[in-house]
């Protein structure tokens, strides 16, 4: 099993106004006021908000023999669900992922929500969770090409909540982590510390394929993924 983790620079993943606007509902660069310049304010403050880390641990995997759904990850057996298993088969090894933008964003998330700011704490919240899941393309990007270099291949990434798994999945997917891996752990409701964070698995293998679209796959309905898909 090897290990990656790094930290991640907030200008570094190049967040801009669009990327928040569409998530929003709005046409790039089309947000109206109060929403434009504010949008633009609070990306300037959260550069002191997010603190992103990620990472991920690579383990041996192969599917369970008879089934569809199940996979054997190292010593513990994934059920991610027949649409995930069907994307990552001929997968030799797995990276198991885990990734966070820190508590900053979202407890100004909420505070500003307390204090009755509710547009401002929908745009950090918005920040908070685009600024993780671009953070973990860069991490994607990397595991893509350590793998290139010994010849291998990367799958999509996926995640429990999504395509058919669970999102109890969590606590077993967490057993493949070292305890507070990333500064991320796990309630007993299956949900993630800090609250934007995201875990999962990339599948790994010489056969392997990455789709640049997946939406068609999830019945998932207003998803922060499939629309910023629209300005990529």
């Amino acid at each position: 099993m090897s290990t990656y983790v790094t930290e991640i620079p907030f200008k570094t993943i190049g967040l801009k106004p669009s990327d928040i606007e569409v998530v929003m509902g709005f046409s790039p660069g089309m947000a109206p006021e109060p929403y434009k310049e504010l949008i633009i304010k609070l990306i300037d403050e959260a550069v002191q908000l997010c603190s992103i880390i990620g990472g991920y641990t690579i383990h041996s995997a192969s599917p369970v023999l008879g089934s569809d759904d199940k996979w054997h990850v190292s010593d513990t057996i994934l059920e991610m669900g027949q649409v995930i298993s069907s994307q990552i088969r001929n997968s030799s090894s797995m990276a198991v992922f885990v990734c966070t933008a820190g508590n900053g964003i979202s407890h100004k998330a909420r505070s500003a929500m307390d204090n009755g700011d509710l547009i401002s704490g929908y745009i950090y919240d918005t920040i908070g969770s685009v600024t993780v899941d671009m953070a973990m393309n860069i991490i994607h990007d990397q595991l893509k090409q350590a793998m290139q270099s010994e010849g291998m291949m990367v799958t999509n990434r996926f995640s429990p909540g999504y395509c058919g798994w669970d999102v109890a999945g969590q606590q077993v997917l967490f057993r493949l982590l070292d305890n507070g891996f990333c500064g991320v752990q796990l309630s007993s409701d299956s949900l993630m510390v800090p609250v934007k964070s995201v875990s999962g698995v990339i599948g790994i293998g010489r056969e392997v394929q990455f789709s640049k679209y997946m939406c068609h796959l999830c019945i998932m309905e207003n998803c922060v993924y499939s629309k910023r898909s629209l300005i990529q």
